[in-house]
């Protein structure tokens, strides 16, 4: 029997759902690219405020860090560091600051400084030649063209700007309270437990119907946090690329070649990244929690030194206790061993009489019956039969005397020899607590060392501690 195939004539229609399919690359869309910023200067910018008996938090935008901080600073920080492409292509278009490290051409930055300019500069190389990670020293003459089409200040400028447009949105009447309320809004919904404390506890006055006190807090930001802006970059002018072209392929002389322009970004065209800011540690705060690790570390340890010390105590104090053990053993089993040999001894010394009896008991009856054979008087008869049985009598009383003494001896090599395994018993119940006594002595060691280096780490650690500087 083979397989078949059955086959349903009438054809079944289904309609798909009216989605409306527009697929996009993450060119058009905006790659991701990353810069860093620390956790504490995030949660000095974005904070939430929330007066007394309003509806809800608000979230809000503060440039000043509080006084602490000042977000263009520390944000012309990150852009001068390093730039990863999320969705960087290797040959194509990629905007990590390691595609401009790897060119061997210094033109490509302005004094070799990363700088937002990188995004320009990775974005022309792609149009023009293919790939960001093109090679240019000794294939483009002007490099240096590209070089200053966008400064640092001027993209901080921008995004501060842009987010201060929508933070004074915060503060106005009204549902619609801005981009950046919204910022927050999505970020307590995704994640309202970083606004409650490890025991559970909420933070005071985001969550309450009603609350009788303003509040005031920060988003809580942890590291690898993202905070997404999406950037657009338009062209004022065009972007060409010059070459030289021959009008006529029948026609083979310089004079008939001509210089022409090619535009590859015209005027008015754009392109757009999603810039990410990626929360990250700070130097001190990294130093901080490395000493305060250290410290807990060393605490452990510490506490090991101890938990080491008391089983060393517990395992002295068993070795003595099974040490009194071996010795009651050791004098049970030789007790026994001397009475054992004690009764050997008497047994065989019944054994003897046993024999003397049944000599004189032989000797009697022979008299009994010479006394019988040669017809003595009935007296005399009489008395050597009275003396037979008085030696029949003896034998039979030394044989069961001999016989009580070897079921003596058998009790006691029983006993000897139970007392001879209690002994070794106890004698290896002790030799094991003696080596958990030398092992526990070396664990002390070992935790004593090992404190004592995470003791001089924790300080270490606190020094270099005190000496990074706090965040700007």
């Amino acid at each position: 029997m083979s397989a078949t195939t059955v086959r349903f004539r009438k054809l079944i229609t289904t309609d798909l759902s009216n989605n409306q399919v527009n697929l996009a690359s993450a060119t058009n869309m905006g790659h991701r690219v990353q810069i860093l910023m620390s956790v504490d200067d995030l949660n000095k910018f974005f904070i939430w405020y929330r007066p007394a008996g309003s509806n809800c938090a608000v979230g809000h935008f503060d440039p000043s860090g509080g006084g602490m901080a000042n977000f263009a600073s520390v944000l012309t920080s990150s852009l001068s560091t390093t730039y990863t492409d999320v969705d960087g292509v290797t040959n194509g278009l990629n905007f990590s600051s390691s595609i401009l490290d790897a060119n061997l051409d210094s033109r490509v930055r302005l004094n070799g400084n990363i700088s937002a300019n990188d995004f320009v500069m990775s974005y022309l190389l792609y149009k023009c030649y293919g790939s960001s990670s093109a090679v240019t020293a000794n294939v483009i003459y002007n490099l240096q063209d590209a070089q200053n089409m966008l400064t640092n200040a001027g993209l901080v400028g921008s995004i501060t700007t842009s987010l201060l447009t929508e933070e004074a949105l915060s503060s106005v009447a009204g549902v619609d309270k801005g981009g950046i309320d919204a910022m927050f809004r999505d970020l307590l919904a995704a994640d309202p437990m970083r606004f409650f404390d490890a025991a559970g506890n909420q933070i005071a006055g985001i969550f309450e119907t009603n609350p009788q006190t303003d509040a005031r807090g920060n988003w809580n930001f942890i590291e690898n946090d993202k905070i997404e802006l999406r950037v657009q970059f338009n062209f004022t002018n065009s972007v060409t690329t010059q070459g030289v072209q021959e009008p006529s392929q029948a026609i083979h002389s310089p004079a008939n070649t001509q210089d022409t322009n090619t535009v590859v970004i015209a005027a008015g065209s754009s392109f757009v990244i999603r810039l990410q800011i990626l929360a990250t540690d700070t130097p001190s705060g990294a130093a901080a929690k490395a000493a305060a690790m250290a410290s807990a570390t060393a605490e452990e340890l510490a506490a090991d030194v101890l938990q080491a010390q008391e089983a060393a105590a517990n395992a002295a104090e068993a070795l003595a206790v099974a040490q009194q053990a071996v010795d009651a053993a050791a004098a049970q089993s030789a007790a026994a061993q001397a009475e054992y040999e004690e009764n050997v001894q008497a047994a065989a010394t019944q054994a003897i009489a046993v024999a003397n009896a049944m000599a004189a008991q032989q000797a009697a009856q022979n008299a009994f019956a010479a006394a019988v054979a040669t017809g003595c008087s009935s007296a005399t008869i009489q008395q050597q039969n009275a003396a037979n049985t008085a030696a029949q009598a003896a034998v039979a009383q030394a044989q069961a005397i001999a016989n009580q003494a070897a079921a003596t001896i058998l009790t006691m090599r029983t006993a000897a020899e139970v007392a001879a395994q209690t002994l070794l018993q106890a004698q290896m119940a002790a030799s094991n607590c003696a080596a958990a006594l030398a092992n526990a002595k070396l664990a002390i060691s070992a935790a004593e060392l090992a404190a004592a280096e995470a003791a001089a780490n924790a300080q270490a650690a606190i020094v270099a501690a005190a000496n990074v500087p706090p965040p700007a």
